[in-house]
């Protein structure tokens, strides 16, 4: 196997550390306390084609492999961004292959044009109060009408749906079948400004510059056309690309990382007490060195997932699995011992380890926790039994 990045990926690197030259941390820590997202460096970026560098070129992307684009996302977290522009970049591609892979050419036009080009962030709504992780129990229903489809129910800890002009809504179209719960399940691009759609804004400490809402279906109507693929297939639809959402993400964490080891090591460098560097210190070495150990190791498996992904897809689950629990763990880690580094300074505002401490936090939550992904992982890959 070649660890060397080839020279379209070095150019890659290249392009992308020169347009986060652009955005110092000051941008990304002032957008983080106004809890406002960073429209001007989304622009750039859309410009530049990174949103969409997964999406087929005859929709305006760049039809990039899902491993060309992590190495994208890691060097834009790496360069002083960490997991800001992560989360609304991977659920472009995300919410982007949906509609590239289960759309007609009018619909393509409708949803996919503006969001290939970035006018248009799309939003992704599957998880409810009553639900959490246990999605298929979920209760959000769609019912069909003469013009269309009227749709109820709740949502929550939706990433962007304030900033978003569609929704991706997962729904019942049919009752649970208990004997296959994933039936009977279809997706529905919702515009935000219908009526009866409601937006309430969570109040959050981790990614702060991206609104978590509520998402709230009042009788909503929508047109047929807003139906996105098969009629009771949804689920299968979502799932094999949730993937590629888990290694995306996986990617921005391994940046992260990778940045919260150079800010604790630079200042380790350079902080003196008791009229030496405290990097002198092995209680400050060994742990920035383990971290380091671990961050290289976690991005490997994003590497590898992201691999399998291009190659065929098939069996990806365990491999983009395996990269989200290891990348989230790493990037934590780092970010925390990058904490005792900087000791009382880490809570401040003028330095940036707490910015990057808060959000790896979230992901070793979210958007699947780390128990669950281990509990797949578990069962599919040591045979053990099914334990949910």
């Amino acid at each position: 196997m070649d660890f060397e990045y080839s020279e379209e990926q070095q150019l890659i690197r290249r392009s992308v550390a020169e347009l986060m030259s652009d955005y110092d941390r000051e941008y990304w820590r002032i957008h983080d306390i106004d809890h406002e997202f960073p429209w001007s460096f989304w622009t750039d970026a859309a410009r530049a084609g990174w949103v969409s560098m997964t999406l087929p070129e005859a929709d305006g992307g760049s039809d990039s492999s899902l491993q060309d684009a992590a190495i994208m996302l890691k060097q834009m977290a790496e360069s002083n961004a960490g997991l800001v522009p992560v989360l609304p970049i991977a659920r472009t591609m995300f919410v982007g292959e949906v509609l590239a892979n289960y759309t007609n050419e009018r619909q393509r036009e409708l949803f996919l044009e503006d969001i290939v080009t970035g006018e248009s962030i799309p939003a992704f709504a599957i998880t409810e109060p009553g639900a959490g992780f246990d999605a298929l129990r979920m209760k959000t229903r769609a019912t069909e009408t003469d013009s269309g489809w009227e749709l109820n129910g709740e949502k929550v800890f939706i990433s962007g749906a304030d900033i978003a002009d569609h929704v991706l809504v997962v729904a019942r179209t049919a009752s649970r079948d208990e004997a296959n719960p994933s039936r009977g399940i279809s997706l529905f691009m919702v515009p935000t400004d219908a009526d009866g759609v409601t937006i309430t804004p969570i109040d959050k400490v981790a990614i702060r510059t991206e609104t978590t809402t509520q998402f709230f279906l009042d009788d909503v109507e929508v047109a047929a056309d807003h139906l996105i693929g098969e009629r009771g297939r949804g689920w299968y639809h979502v799932l094999d690309l949730l993937n590629v959402e888990r290694i995306t993400l996986s990617a921005g964490l391994a940046g992260a990382a990778e940045l919260a080891i150079k800010l604790a090591s630079e200042y380790a460098a350079e902080r003196e007490v008791f009229d030496r560097p405290i990097g002198k210190n092995q209680a400050i070495q060994l742990p920035l060195a383990e971290a380091k150990v671990n961050s290289t190791g976690a991005w490997l498996q994003v590497l590898r997932a992201a691999d399998i992904y291009d190659r065929d897809g098939s069996d990806v689950g365990i491999a983009a699995n395996s990269a989200k629990v290891a990348t989230s763990n790493a990037a934590y880690e780092a970010a925390n011992h990058g904490m005792q580094t900087f000791g009382g300074w880490s809570v401040t505002e003028e330095y940036d380890i707490n910015r990057l401490w808060r959000d790896a936090r979230f992901f070793q939550i979210g958007p699947v926790s780390n128990e669950l992904a281990k509990t797949f992982i578990a069962e599919r890959e040591l045979g053990l039994p099914k334990s949910y």
